[in-house]
């Protein structure tokens, strides 16, 4: 994959990166402090909003493992190969999926 492209899909994770991580550093945590009330549909109302607010960490948690991936195999050489087989990941999935670790084929499987 051409050097230029790759600085590209370079800069575009890192400005995600550092995006992700400021809304995991703003979100407010008490959202999954767990409290206690006597009512309770208040309680459930509660456990609904800790469900999504740890959902929500869950999903940015996992984005970043997968940025900072991308970032390494950037660094060696291997960024746009398929972990599976070895062929280019298409620059197509890789705009759509900049941190895609597997073509379509091999993902689909």
């Amino acid at each position: 994959m051409d050097t230029k492209i790759v600085k590209t899909f370079e800069d575009n994770l890192r400005k995600l990166e550092t995006e992700i991580g400021q809304q995991m550093r703003l979100r407010d945590r008490t959202e999954i402090h767990i409290e206690r009330s006597a009512e309770e549909t208040e309680q459930l109302a509660m456990a609904s909003q800790r469900a999504v607010a740890v959902r929500a960490l869950d999903h940015n948690s996992y984005l970043l493992r997968e940025i900072h991936g991308a970032l390494e195999r950037i660094a060696d050489g291997s960024y746009g190969e398929c972990l599976e087989c070895e062929m280019q990941i298409s620059e197509r999935r890789l705009r759509a999926v900049p941190w895609a670790r597997h073509c379509l084929p091999c993902q689909d499987r």
